[in-house]
């Protein structure tokens, strides 16, 4: 099951950034704060993209992006996720690709890649990107029949995105070595500090 368009990237953006100590999102590398950045290189790649869990802040400048509040707030990932699947089906779209705000290393080559081969091993509820074995649910492709097939979605006391993969209908993308190091997120001061 291919989408014969760019699937739709929704940047997670919504979460509290208590190991960090300050807004994730907003941290600036290489001059651009991470958000902004994130954005560049899906746009570079040539798709489109959503910003989940906030509203666009005042001194933006990354050019026009749909905003988007969790419909559901407190929910982690999972809440961004079912907002962005929302999203996307209300614009006539079928799939997202979600990816988190706090890549420093992102680069437009795992994008490429991302969206090159996630739609084509896509099964009924989309593509988990694997690394060594473990699954990758924050740079994954997620199909809106997810909604239909788990209508208690929200409701499920296990939320973690990986338990949805497991139980779900999914392809399988292993991730090649050349590009594990553009998934290493920011959650601390000291991961940023190889930056």
């Amino acid at each position: 099951m291919a989408t014969t368009a760019a699937p739709m990237v929704a940047i997670l953006a919504g979460g509290e950034s208590r190991r960090m100590g300050r807004d994730k999102g907003r941290i600036v590398v290489d001059g651009e704060p991470l958000i902004e950045r994130t954005l560049r290189l899906v746009r570079s790649v040539g798709c489109e993209a959503m910003v989940i869990g906030r509203t666009k802040p005042t001194d933006w400048t990354g050019g026009a992006t749909r905003f988007v509040i969790d419909r559901q707030p407190g929910l982690g990932p999972l809440g961004g996720l079912v907002t962005a699947l929302d999203e996307v089906s209300q614009q006539g779209g079928d799939a997202t690709i979600l990816l988190p705000c706090d890549l420093p290393k992102l680069t437009a080559a795992l994008l490429r890649h991302l969206v090159e081969h996630l739609p084509g091993a896509s099964a009924r509820n989309g593509t988990a990107l694997f690394h060594d074995n473990r699954i990758e649910p924050l740079a994954s492709l997620y199909r809106t029949t997810i909604l239909d097939d788990n209508p208690d979605l929200v409701a499920k006391e296990n939320r973690s995105l990986r338990h949805l993969i497991e139980q779900g209908d999914f392809g399988r993308l292993d991730l090649l070595g050349a590009h594990v190091d553009a998934l290493h997120n920011a959650n601390r001061p000291e991961d940023l500090a190889d930056r």
